[in-house]
């Protein structure tokens, strides 16, 4: 056996296991979608069929619009119409979108994404127009590191000052009106100040409203007695006097009132600045050194701006932001669902549009835009962001600039949340775009290149109908600027000089890895339709096996370990101490690789390293029996040792290539799953090897040098060698190997696609809801005790193959906590608790109550809601594809603990005079939320579109069967994650009830 250099052999061994340990410390070890849980995030492909869909609806709705139009308001409708007109007819020429489309773009993703396949993502077509994709959880601290971001931003947007506020406090008496302020400006002297101010401008439009009432009757009733034309002249001029003391009253109040909220922070813009931040850890991947100090000096700049407009709530801004800041230390590539919607919404479009030139330069008055077009556009993304002009379809469309503002003078730029925009055309004549279909184009080719100061750049060749489309649109507009688009963000817009054909080039200050990333996306990443970037549904769920069955799973690979280890130290002795040391060593070694390698950790992961042990275990048993019979032949202890490690090499390596040969083509077709299962045991063999064959070896020889080993290696023996001819019964044992494979064939055949689980078949996902005070068992719902009632329950009805593959997630609502405070707090003094009174006054359940409030003070806090409140929704997966058996089953399970819930029918009120709020409703069934239409409202209803300003008011009536207000609110907030609603997901909704809820609703 070699002895050189064995001090320096075992200070590699340490060494490695020093960064194996470091790296767990450090990275941690990320846990699979089984064992974590994670987020579903379901995108959808725009597709031919899809847009042809969504402009025929946006044309209805223009035309309507149309026909109660006029003048200005007419003729951009018009022109809005003509240009969706225009879009469905290029569309409805192309062909139609191929049928395996979902496929086709989660292929191209999942190499874009997770190229190595390690993150454990899971990928499912949703028809030929949706697919969804699974990610694991991001790891604890930055999970409670978010938590307390997400907290600190709620309670930063709870201290802004609404005008329902206001008017709760305008509306109170003298000794109320106090507390109420001193509440509101917490503690801010110059908010009190401005209280007082708003407060008296309140009561000068009373005194004013009086008197100007006064003034009217006063001229009535003169009108009425025909008093003479003298007195008359005095009444009128008395009250014109009158109104313009009021209409003065009226502005200087609302000054005063924009003065009051002048502090509020907007929670979106303060997001967009946070979202600049760049962590140390990820500085490298930012796309080079002029994009980090870019992105720097953005989060700066911002962060700046807002503390200056806000100096009286800088401290609430700082401490938001080094929550975030500590969020983005600690969190990973892949943590959050944010960082997955980045990735994907990489798309590889290339597009080109016409930039008008600001109004001030009028170098063309064709593409030149009109001063107030350009108030009302910039005034329209400082208060709707850019996807206002988007939704609407507007002549113009704002777009973000990537990189620096260089370059951009003369155009239409501003700002939002720190970030530059630029607005550019969108209609025909003045747009190149991707399109789908025959009369689609692409590129031939991308490749790196460089600009006219050999700078790095990206060269692009168009097929035959791109070089047609880009020498039209460049002949056209030979002197204007020319906006070239990568994923909807401007990289550059330069001056068209001459007509160009079929050769492009994108400049911009790149790095040559930028080039290198973006010619792979254009070459051959660039998909094959158009994704929504943003997910029209996204939820987080529980572990997909149920946390129970995780905590079984880690116990068994602990007990296992235990056993194992147990049983080589009793029957080996000293050589099995050795080798439960190569055992932990291998484990380490594992573990430090999965960490280094960011590979995720899952269920069949844990099964990998139960086999792993029984692999390495396997080969140190190989090395010990061969010492043995070496020792039984007399040999010395250091022949022996040389003898079996050399004559067990041979077996060892013959079993454990083909292992290895097994993980990799797992690694390499199979599913996440499988994968998980395969890097995990596929590490361990290597690892086992290395340990088994080698650190042992090592070790002996260590006990052989420092003279701790002269004679033969004890070892017990509870078998002797076994005197059997084998071969002589070889016709039964393949007899034998016969009958059970036939078996095994034959059960194959008799189950057919029975046997494939719901992660190879198709099924159905099915969500099932509690009621808030629900209890099972008189227990607290949770995943195990949702999946044993439920499954029982299908087993008692017979319906098997849903009691063998029903699988059961929980389903994690983040905002769970503020709505349960917001149906079941006292609305008119929300206080974030919620007492045994209030909870009995809805007739819940008192035995919820109690095991929600731990500390049984007869109070729900929001800490023992956090700590306590189960879950109310879960999702059963299972191959079972008749609906009807998982509802029955659900019923039969949980009964009167279920949230059940029936169709509603219901008409939109359209054109028509609603009494009760004293307006009419415009035919399309929307009223614009207005000073105007507050003047015009049932006073009993302002105060509650106060907070609405800007928004929609839409009136239902004819509700059947009847519904609770709580129930409808749900079913709105519900609907927001549905494709249709996906851009009012961060919108407030409200439901009024009119007269009762058996007649008519208001919903703003």
């Amino acid at each position: 056996m070699n002895t050189k250099n064995l001090w320096l052999k075992f200070l590699v061994v340490a060494m490695l296991v020093a960064v194996c340990v470091y790296l767990y410390l450090a990275k941690g070890l990320r846990q699979g979608i089984d064992l974590k849980g994670g987020h579903s995030l379901i995108f959808e492909i725009r597709t031919n069929e899809a847009e042809i869909e969504r402009l025929s609806k946006l044309k209805d709705d223009l035309q309507k619009d149309l026909t109660a139009a006029t003048g200005q308001e007419a003729k951009e409708l018009q022109e809005r119409i003509e240009r969706t007109e225009t879009g469905l007819k290029r569309l409805e020429t192309g062909e139609t979108d191929p049928g395996n489309l979902s496929e086709e773009m989660i292929s191209i993703l999942k190499q874009r994404v997770d190229p190595r396949g390690l993150m454990s993502l899971e990928w499912r077509p949703l028809g030929k127009n949706r697919f969804e994709v699974r990610m694991p959880a991001g790891k604890a601290e930055s999970q409670q590191r978010r938590s307390e971001y997400f907290r600190a931003m709620e309670r930063l947007e709870q201290s802004n000052i609404r005008r329902s506020d206001v008017r709760s406090v305008l509306l109170s008496g003298a000794d109320e009106r106090g507390k109420k302020v001193k509440r509101l400006a917490r503690g801010d002297e110059e908010q009190t100040r401005r209280f007082e101010e708003l407060i008296d401008a309140y009561e000068r439009v009373r005194a004013t409203e009086t008197a100007r009432n006064k003034a009217t009757t006063e001229r009535t009733d003169a009108l009425r007695n025909r008093l003479r034309a003298n007195k008359l002249v005095k009444l009128e001029e008395a009250l014109a006097e009158a109104t313009a003391e009021f209409d003065n009253a009226q502005v200087f109040y609302e000054d005063k009132l924009k003065a009051l909220q002048e502090a509020n922070i907007s929670p979106q813009r303060l997001q967009g600045i946070l979202s600049n931040y760049v962590a140390p850890a990820a500085a490298k991947a930012t796309g080079g050194a002029r994009e980090l100090k870019r992105l720097r000096q953005l989060y700066e700049n911002g962060l700046g701006e807002l503390e200056e407009q806000h100096p009286q709530r800088a401290e609430e801004i700082r401490q938001v932001t080094a929550l975030y800041e500590q969020w983005g230390n600690v969190r990973g590539a892949l943590d959050d669902p944010a960082d997955l919607e980045r990735l994907i919404a990489k798309a590889g479009v290339l597009e080109y549009r016409i930039a008008p030139f600001h109004p001030k330069e009028g170098k063309d008055l064709s593409i030149s835009i009109l001063e107030a077009q350009r108030k009302e556009y910039v005034e329209s993304l400082q208060r709707e962001g850019p996807e206002g002009a988007r939704r609407r379809g507007e002549r113009f469309l704002w777009f973000p600039i990537r990189g620096e503002r260089v370059g951009y003078a003369s155009l239409v730029a501003a700002e939002y949340a720190g970030q530059p925009y630029v607005l550019l055309y969108n209609q025909p004549g003045y747009i190149m775009l991707r399109e789908l279909g025959e009369g689609g184009w692409k590129l031939a080719d991308a490749r790196p290149d460089f600009d006219q100061h050999s700078r790095p750049a990206i060269g692009f060749t168009f097929d035959e109908r791109g070089a047609r489309s880009f020498a039209r649109l460049t002949a056209a507009h030979v002197g204007n600027h020319m906006a070239v688009l990568l994923d909807d963000e401007v990289y550059s817009a330069p001056v068209i000089q001459t007509r160009i054909s079929q050769r492009g080039i994108i400049t911009g200050k790149f790095t040559s890895e930028e080039v290198d990333d973006l010619v792979r996306i254009l070459r051959a990443g660039s998909l094959p339709a158009r994704l929504n970037p943003e997910p029209v549904s996204k939820n987080t769920f529980g572990p997909a096996i149920g946390a129970v069955n995780r905590e079984r799973g880690i116990q068994a690979a602990i007990t296992g370990l235990i056993v194992v280890a147990g049983f080589m130290f009793v029957y080996y002795l000293m050589a099995g101490a050795i080798a439960n040391v190569a055992l932990l060593l291998n484990i380490i070694f594992v573990i430090g690789a999965m960490s280094f390698l960011d590979a995720v950790f899952t269920l069949p992961g844990i099964a990998g390293m139960i086999l792993t042990i029984g692999i390495a275990v396997d080969a140190n048993v190989l090395i010990f029996e061969r010492l043995r019979e070496e020792q039984a032949k007399g040999q010395s202890i250091r022949q022996a040792l040389k003898n079996a490690y050399e004559r067990a090499f041979t077996a060892i390596i013959d079993a454990n290539i083909t292992t290895m040969l097994v993980c990799l083509i797992l690694g390499w077709v199979g599913t996440e799953e499988v994968r998980g299962f395969a890097i995990t045991l596929g590490l361990g063999v290597l690892f086992s090897m290395f340990t088994s064959l080698v650190v042992t070896r090592w070790v002996f020889q260590l006990l052989l040098d420092w003279g701790l080993l002269k004679r033969p290696v004890f070892m017990l023996r509870l078998i002797a060698t076994p005197n059997i001819n084998w071969m002589a019964k070889r016709h039964f044992f393949w007899g034998l190997s016969v009958v059970l494979v036939a078996m095994g064939i034959g059960s194959l055949l008799w189950q057919g696609s029975e046997i494939w689980g719901i992660e190879f078949s198709s099924g159905t996902q099915a969500t099932i809801t509690f009621r808030d005070d629900a209890l099972i068992d008189g227990k607290l719902p949770d995943d195990a005790a949702v999946r044993d009632r439920f499954k029982t329950s299908a087993l008692q009805l017979g319906f098997n193959k849903l009691n063998d593959t029903a699988r059961v997630e929980t389903q994690i609502n983040p905002n769970r906590i503020a709505e349960f405070l917001a149906d079941y707090d006292d609305k008119d003094d929300p206080d974030g608790r919620i007492s045994l009174g209030e909870w009995s006054d809805r007739k819940m359940n008192a035995e919820f109550f109690k095991l929600i409030d731990t500390d049984q003070d007869g109070t729900l806090t929001r800490e023992e809601l956090r700590e306590n409140l189960p879950a109310s929704s879960y999702q059963i997966a299972t191959t079972e594809v008749k609906l009807g058996r998982i509802r029955d089953s659900a019923r039969d399970a949980f009964g009167e603990s279920l949230q059940v819930r029936s169709r509603r029918s219901f008409e939109l009120v359209r054109d028509k005079q609603v009494d009760e709020l004293g307006i009419k409703i415009p035919h399309t069934g929307r009223s614009r939320i207005i000073p105007e239409l507050w003047r015009s409202i049932n006073p009993t209803y302002r105060q509650e579109l106060l907070d609405y300003e800007g928004g929609a008011l839409l009136v239902i009536q004819n509700v059947h069967p009847l519904i609770s207000e709580t129930e409808l609110t749900q079913r709105i907030r519900e609907m927001r994650f549905q494709v249709d609603f996906k851009d009012q997901l961060l919108s407030q909704t409200q439901v009024i009830p009119l007269r009762s809820a058996s007649e008519t609703f208001l919903s703003t």
